[in-house]
């Protein structure tokens, strides 16, 4: 069973003080019985500082929820003594625990009013049929706020004490919270779920019906379970939903940075007005089929290329679904240094890698790349590449960089990929006049109409014109020289930082390769000059000289033009 010592019960009584909503076309000249509308006000009268309360949601963490009532918070009456009235509405005159409601009804002294929040209209979640409401919870957004926007359901009474000729005061007791409030934090192994867009939960009940016509109290009646939808909208760690109280045995299906997690719970039994802080352990069950949140990609024969090269931007922030502060540049032409103004050693914007680094030090020109002669793409390792794959993107230190920043979205393109590019599509050279006023250079590479054709003549593009193709600037790369000596103790590292922006353009490739046991890993890179396009075995770590105690060696960090992951 699951007890509520596993969902953490915090209680928290959010019983609501609630009014209904006044009909617009019900006016003096349709009273009968000598009845007449009335400015009413309701006082909650509960000295209980846990009833009553409403409208602002809080976490208030161990200590559960915290609400409290808005000022213009509306709330539906409806008149159980004289039900020919219909509803009306009366709003929160003020932002406190216990509510007062004031609002133009239909009443005589003795009336008993029945009060439900949120308002009935046709634009809520709920819907009427002559005083039995259909409450409708299948679809939410996973926070506090559209819960008691949409789906915090209370019921309460309150009963006419006077009346004059113009206005009438009622008292309200206790009020009855008719929902669960549940706060799910996701795992998957060691590690919360990040980026949250989608989750489905089965086994519990999309609707409900709450007749407050009734004489005696209402009865909350559930439907039979069936699933809920959360549209979350790139929420980290935990989502908010609503739930009606009842035995359930939840499951869900969670999708993550494209990535889809399934886990679920014991049966248990919940009780209304209560909060449960509920941890749901998952399991990683693949990629979402064909999402691209960013939608960001040009196809050129067959391959779609992300529009722009992988950025670390901690300047204007990362793109959604990525790591935080990752993302693909905002255009095809731009890098870091297109206007020749960056130094890679103190500019924050980072757009050269090593090809196997992933995390914080993916954009460290102090050390050099991971050695390897495996092919990394689409793969995540912890501590050496070769060893067993680690599905936990948090966890990977080694692998694939742009599947690692973009969760699954993207991957590092490889040799034949970018052999498509020189051998299959067309291919243009030229610039384009950024909006600084600097003129960047590069290819143009798009799907053959017709005979594949290839000009190195440079001409002018337009921002039409590259969202035809894929556009490859003549970006530039970081070389740093290190020089280790063994000399002192412990060894002594010093290094130097070339950067020299579009001389020619060189993109990394995954495809790794090794010479000898004796010389450095290779990459494969594309690289690209004013006239060829051709591949390079572009030595990442190149060694320069050897002395008994001193190695000197250079690093190369490229650009890196993700392709996405179908």
């Amino acid at each position: 069973m699951m007890s509520k010592n596993l969902f953490q019960a915090l209680s928290v009584c959010m019983a609501i003080m609630i009014c209904s909503c006044a009909q617009e076309d019900q006016s003096k000249d349709n009273l009968t019985d000598g009845r007449k509308l009335r400015m009413l006000t309701i006082q909650q009268t509960s000295t209980n500082e846990e009833v009553g309360t409403r409208s602002i949601l809080i976490d208030k963490g161990e200590n559960g929820i915290y609400a409290s009532w808005e000022m213009g918070d509306e709330v539906t009456i409806y008149n159980r003594t004289y039900p020919s009235a219909g509803y009306a509405t009366v709003k929160a005159t003020s932002s406190t625990k216990l509510g007062t409601f004031t609002g133009e009804v239909d009443c005589e002294v003795g009336d008993v009013l029945s009060l439900f929040y949120p308002v009935v209209s046709n634009e809520s979640s709920i819907t009427d049929n002559s005083g039995t409401l259909t409450l409708k919870i299948g679809s939410q957004k996973g926070t506090l706020e559209d819960i008691q926007q949409n789906y915090d359901f209370n019921y309460g009474e309150a009963v006419v004490t006077a009346v004059t000729d113009k206005t009438a005061t009622a008292d309200a007791g206790q009020t009855e919270n008719l929902m669960v409030i549940c706060k799910f934090t996701f795992k998957s192994g060691k590690d919360y779920l990040k980026n949250i867009t989608d989750i489905t939960i089965n086994g519990v009940a999309p609707q409900a019906t709450y007749t407050l016509s009734a004489r005696s109290t209402p009865a909350l009646t559930p439907a039979t379970p069936s699933t809920i939808q959360v549209k979350a909208d790139g929420a980290d760690n935990c989502v908010y939903v609503a739930l009606f109280p009842g035995e359930t045995t939840p499951t869900f299906t969670v999708t993550a940075a494209g990535k889809i997690y399934e886990g679920e719970l014991p049966t248990s039994n919940l009780d209304a007005g209560r909060f449960y802080d509920v941890v749901v352990e998952t399991t990683y069950t693949g990629n979402a089929p064909n999402i691209n949140i960013n939608n960001d990609y040009v196809e050129v024969c067959g391959i779609k290329w992300a529009k722009g090269i992988l950025q670390y931007d901690p300047v204007n922030g990362g793109d959604e679904g990525f790591v935080e502060n990752w993302r693909i540049a905002p255009t095809q032409w731009d890098y870091a240094g297109y206007d020749e103004t960056t130094n890679p050693d103190t500019n924050q914007i980072k757009d050269n890698f090593a090809f196997s680094i992933v995390g914080d030090k993916a954009y460290d020109y102090h050390r050099g790349p991971e050695r390897s002669t495996v092919d990394i793409c689409m793969k995540l390792w912890y501590e050496s590449i070769g060893d067993e794959y680690e599905t936990d993107f948090a966890h990977a230190t080694r692998g694939d960089l742009a599947y690692w920043a973009s969760n699954g979205q993207y991957r590092m393109p490889r040799q034949s990929d970018l052999m498509v590019l020189i051998n299959d599509a067309s291919r243009q050279y030229g610039y384009i006049n950024s909006p600084g006023g600097a003129s960047v250079y590069g290819y143009l590479f798009t799907t053959p109409q017709g005979e594949r054709t290839v000009n190195t003549t440079a001409t002018t593009f337009s921002e039409d014109d590259l969202d035809n193709g894929v556009f490859l600037p003549m970006g530039s790369y970081v070389k740093t020289y290190y020089k280790y000596d063994y000399e002192t103790s412990p060894a002594k590292t010093t290094y130097t930082t070339n950067f020299t922006p579009r001389v020619e353009g060189i993109y990394l490739s995954s495809g790794i390769g090794s010479t000898s046991s004796a010389s450095a890993s290779l990459a494969k890179a594309f690289k690209m000059t004013e006239t060829s396009v051709q591949i390079l075995d572009a030595p990442l770590q190149e060694n320069i000289s050897r002395y008994p105690r001193i190695n000197e060696y250079n690093y190369y960090y490229y650009k890196i033009r993700p392709i996405w992951c179908e």
